[in-house]
């Protein structure tokens, strides 16, 4: 069951990028802390299922303009990574929520 990141580090390698190289990893770090990036990213995850980094790799390689991400690649990075979303990522975003919300609560508890 291979990580998003583990799975679109194999694809980076395949399109010839070179994460030493100013590639994907620095590349979505910097993207994603643009105001409102993690806004829109999150909200296409939480409205239409989009695995955020997957997204993130297709801005790369269209940022790059040298090289094609198919649609052939993209399903087979979604096959690859589906039971991880599933089993792993879904259920800690649930988790995550669940915590933020509550500590919300607790701090409107608090200052009331």
């Amino acid at each position: 069951m291979p990580h998003t990141l583990c799975v679109v580090n194999q694809q980076q390698a395949q399109y010839g990028q070179d994460d030493a190289n100013g590639g994907f990893r620095e590349f979505a770090l910097g993207l994603y802390g643009v105001d409102g990036v993690s806004r829109a990213a999150l909200g296409l995850q939480d409205r239409r299922g989009v695995d955020v980094n997957m997204l993130l790799f297709a801005a790369f390689v269209g940022a790059r303009g040298d090289q094609v991400l198919t649609r052939d690649a993209i399903e087979d990075v979604r096959r690859r990574v589906g039971p991880w979303q599933d089993a792993v990522v879904s259920p800690l975003r649930a988790v995550r929520r669940t915590l933020k919300s509550a500590a919300q609560h607790g701090a409107a508890e608090l200052s009331a």
